[in-house]
């Protein structure tokens, strides 16, 4: 069976969007709240369902938005991310 994209809400589209679209990616929950208009329980449901489809990570640092250190859902490393197909990297000849 082929490896399928997921397929994600509207609202998780945003909320990658808004992810990339912030410094560093880090949004704790009540500033992803607050730059969505969602209440806290709607983002939890987006930040569950980018994390199953293995778009973020959860991670225990700053929020790039208020810099207080919590919970906070973060774009995945490229190599490691379903956003956008990476090309394999080649090592380069002479190695």
């Amino acid at each position: 069976m082929p490896d399928l994209p997921p397929i994600r809400s509207e609202a998780a589209v945003e909320f990658l969007g808004e992810l990339q679209l912030t410094p560093r990616g880090r949004l704790c929950v009540p500033c992803a709240a607050a730059r969505l208009g969602l209440e806290k329980w709607a983002i939890l449901k987006l930040i569950r369902e980018t994390l199953l489809a293995g778009d973020v990570i959860c991670l225990h640092t700053d929020c790039s938005r208020c810099c207080r250190v919590e919970l906070v859902a973060a774009l995945r490393p490229l190599p490691y991310s379903r956003l956008d197909e990476v090309t394999p990297r080649r090592a380069p000849l002479g190695l």
